[in-house]
């Protein structure tokens, strides 16, 4: 994992701990389903990606917002690494 992805997976954990109903005793991990786990609705995912946009200055364009790419933490964090990446 790179600096940048633990960066994004760090933001995304501290948020599903503190912003979020996810269910009690949720482990959180690179593995952890977002969606289909309960960690997330689809506010959460628009909360989580506010908060994303405003820590890491970038845009999630519209045609992103694919199941694939919100699976888990891991798979979340990354594509936004890759973004930032393009845009750097």
């Amino acid at each position: 994992m790179s600096a940048k992805e633990t960066e994004i997976y760090t933001v995304i954990c501290e948020f599903l701990s503190t912003a979020t109903s996810a269910p009690p005793g949720l482990v959180l991990d690179r593995d952890t389903p977002l969606l289909e786990g309960g960690a997330l609705d689809s506010l959460g995912i628009l909360q989580l990606t506010a908060r994303l946009e405003e820590v890491f200055g970038l845009q999630v364009a519209d045609e992103d917002f694919i199941p694939e790419n919100f699976e888990t933490i891991g798979t979340l964090s990354r594509y936004l690494a890759g973004r930032l990446t393009v845009a750097a």
